[in-house]
């Protein structure tokens, strides 16, 4: 996991354009070679984590990454990183329906990055408060610990784990599972399992 993290900053940092790409994206995509994966997946990576004196934590503020490895990938990947008011979205489909480049580049051999970053889409947890809003858009941890089922938090004690659990409940993963959570749409019920 570390050595992904170290590779996409290093990549982001050293990002390039796609020019004279043999992709034609003006006439629809009919794909006949397949799709062969080494690896599928996303991660977090940056971003901060706020202690409350209520005992809560906050993860936000960091960017997010999904990943796309075929097999027998390329030296170097691509990164993708979205224009203004658009997430990793854009890169998935084209808004017509045609083959997007999150699968046109790995069937051509290229590890591909696609990135939201700080603030958008799936990384889109701040407490931010530039923007004012009626609607909510942070959930609690402590909910989230509890509607997961991962134990009990109750603030201001700190979280216990239920015995047995499946998931490791070591630092980096829970800073991971913290960090993909999104931002709520609309107002929860108020409810003990959300803080309230």
């Amino acid at each position: 996991m570390k050595t992904k993290r170290a590779l996409l900053s290093a990549v982001i940092s050293a990002c390039f354009l796609l020019q004279g790409s043999a992709f034609a994206l003006d006439e629809p995509q009919t794909q006949t070679k397949p799709l062969v994966l080494n690896q599928l997946g996303g991660l977090a990576f940056g971003g901060t984590v706020s202690h409350k004196p209520n005992g809560l934590t906050f993860h936000g503020d960091h960017g997010y990454a999904q990943y796309v490895i075929p097999v027998n990938a390329k030296n170097y990947p691509i990164i993708l990183w979205h224009g203004i008011g658009q997430s990793g979205r854009s890169f998935e489909t084209t808004p017509d329906g045609r083959e997007g480049f999150q699968t046109l580049l790995p069937r051509d051999g290229w590890a591909t990055y696609i990135v939201d970053q700080p603030r958008r889409g799936r990384a889109g947890r701040t407490e931010a408060t530039e923007a004012k809003s009626e609607i909510p858009t942070v959930t609690s941890e402590a909910g989230v610990w509890n509607a997961f089922r991962l134990g009990r938090w109750v603030p201001p004690k700190p979280a216990t784990a239920n015995p047995n659990m499946q998931m490791l409940l070591d630092g980096e993963t829970i800073n991971q599972f913290m960090r993909m959570q999104t931002p709520d749409t609309g107002a929860l019920p108020p409810t003990e399992a959300y803080g309230s």
